[in-house]
């Protein structure tokens, strides 16, 4: 295994941003914690994840503008 593909939760926490991109180039990164690997972080297009429902939020009522409840709860 390379050392590139290798990350500890403190560098994740301290550098998600940065890992999170470079996942594209670099490919995917193992994560350790104590010294065990815990989770591998891989692009969402390599993977066999496919979503197959739409989502349908209902807020409330059918025909209520969800701005209008986001407008209520911002007071």
């Amino acid at each position: 295994m390379i050392t590139d593909q290798c990350i500890s939760v403190t560098d994740l926490k301290k550098n998600m941003k940065s890992i999170l991109t470079s996942i594209k180039t670099s490919g995917p990164k193992v994560i350790f914690s104590n010294n065990k690997p815990i989770a591998v972080l891989k692009d969402i297009e390599d993977s066999d994840l496919s979503i197959q429902e739409d989502f349908d939020f209902y807020f409330g009522e059918e025909g209520v503008d969800p701005k209008v409840i986001l407008d209520y709860f911002k007071k």
